[in-house]
């Protein structure tokens, strides 16, 4: 944790957990929900994000 509030982030940005496999191995289909990205900004700059 210190190591990131030196680079400046916020504890808020952060999640612990033990994962959900322990109890009922859920995964993004049984919830129909995904998150993906499209693009970062690094330096003020936008960036594609995609698989090669």
């Amino acid at each position: 944790m210190e190591i990131l509030k030196v680079e400046g982030f916020s504890a808020d940005n952060i999640a612990f957990g033990m994962g959900g496999g322990l109890l009922q191995q859920p995964n993004r289909d049984d919830f129909r929900f995904a998150i993906k990205a499209s693009a970062i900004c690094v330096d003020g700059e936008w960036r594609d994000v995609y698989k090669e």
